[in-house]
């Protein structure tokens, strides 16, 4: 259990370097992180520490801090290596499809945020629309004006008019409703 906590915190302590622009620093911890988790063998440990540790969630952090590092390309590419289904809880599932979908706006693969979003609601549409981290929604892809956290929400009057009113909405017909997203975004990697 020990060196289960050990490497969650060495997890933090990347993410903190990612988040200061630290991309080695980052990949250097993720990389012990991931050592620890690789000894611990592939089941979750610590489950009531924020979804457990295990190589999978080493992963899915990376994906994560790659984003905040500003390397979207790096957060595709350790992304594949998550199988979605194997995360451990709907809000590991959610945070995933919205790392994804981050990436991919930050690329300008608008159809594979558009997938990702769509995926992320469909598993957690309730974590998905409230935490303010996510902040991306179909209509950002492509468009990478995501909001961070700890920024405000816009002040009241300050939103955009209602649909109705927009003058390029107004005569829009209504849209058909879209078919269930596809589990991931590309084919699971085999493992």
């Amino acid at each position: 259990m020990l060196a289960a906590q050990r490497g969650l915190l060495i997890q933090s302590a990347a993410y903190t370097a990612a988040r200061a622009g630290d991309a080695v620093g980052m990949r250097e911890l993720t990389g012990e992180a991931a050592a620890i988790a690789k000894e611990l063998g592939p089941a979750a440990v610590l489950l009531d520490h924020g979804g457990g540790f295990s190589p999978t969630i080493v992963q899915l952090h990376l994906v994560s801090a790659e984003n905040s590092a500003g390397d979207p390309a790096a957060a595709l590419a350790a992304a594949k290596a998550v199988a979605p289904g194997s995360l451990p809880s709907t809000e590991r599932r959610a945070r995933y499809y919205t790392d994804v979908a981050t990436a991919f706006a930050r690329c300008n693969r608008r159809a594979e945020c558009i997938r990702a979003v769509l995926a992320a609601e469909h598993h957690a549409p309730q974590e998905t629309h409230a935490r303010p981290a996510v902040g991306i929604r179909p209509g950002r892809c492509g468009r990478p004006r995501l909001r961070r956290p700890g920024r405000r929400p816009p002040r009241p009057g300050h939103h955009h008019r209602p649909p109705s009113h927009h003058p390029h909405t107004a005569a829009r017909p209504a849209r058909a409703s879209l078919p269930p997203p596809t589990p991931a975004p590309w084919p699971a990697s085999p493992r």
